[in-house]
């Protein structure tokens, strides 16, 4: 934990330093020029992940997270992309993790909007935000149907249960793809996927299984198929 936390403050320090050099970045990991280059004027990305969720906000305990986040968008005539799960309510048995710790929502699995609390998150529990978020034009991309990582990440979630073959990640992200366009009539065209990638097969099996396109820095891929 000590190196790890080493790391992030080298790996911190790195990114102040590219931000610094040229003012395009987002962060050096996303710039909107992989997607839609502009052509001119300053530009902010603005995504929002895990859910939608009718969890209430902090600020008013009437109103859910991804309600109030719609409302303010529309308020400024502004458009988001929203990377939705389909639902945690499958990753049990679990345990509760602790408050403050990489594994707070679970032991074993992630739990959205939080553990055992997982039908007030997702498209499948939250249907209607799905249809709001389309109806105002907004994106919306997979972030996977269940959350499960792709790959080991020990050094921040310890044994967390993650994918080990390609056929449970294509399952995984087809399940949540055939949801949206059958519900919905909604075709998402990228992902993010939940985790990192640390098994070369898997990658190089997505991009071939589900014609994905090019690796954006370990961080989006792009659908080329209708």
């Amino acid at each position: 934990m000590v190196l790890y936390r080493l790391a992030r403050k080298v790996n911190s320090q790195i990114k102040k330093y590219k931000k610094y050099q040229n003012g395009r970045f987002l962060s050096p990991s996303r710039r909107i020029e992989f997607v839609n280059p502009p052509h001119e004027g300053r530009f902010v990305a603005m995504t929002f992940d895990d859910g939608p969720t009718t969890l209430p906000t902090t600020s008013d305990p009437t109103v859910g997270l991804t309600d109030s986040i719609l409302q303010t968008l529309s308020k400024y005539g502004a458009k988001g992309t929203f990377d939705i799960i389909g639902t945690t309510a499958e990753n049990y048995p679990d345990e509760a993790g602790t408050a403050g710790d990489f594994s707070w929502s679970g032991v074993h699995y992630d739990h959205y909007p939080k553990f055992d609390c997982d039908s007030s998150a997702g498209a499948v529990n939250c249907p209607e935000l799905v249809e709001r978020i389309i109806a105002h034009g907004h994106e919306i991309t997979s972030h996977t149907y269940s959350h499960r990582l792709f790959g080991p990440m020990r050094a921040v979630y310890g044994d967390r249960i993650h994918f080990t073959e390609l056929e449970q990640v294509v399952t995984d992200l087809e399940r949540l793809d055939a949801y949206m366009l059958g519900k919905f009539g909604y075709k998402m065209r990228l992902f993010k996927r939940s985790g990192p990638l640390r098994y070369p097969w898997i990658q190089t099996g997505i991009m071939q299984t589900l014609s994905f396109g090019k690796n954006l820095r370990g961080r989006w891929h792009r659908i080329h198929s209708a």
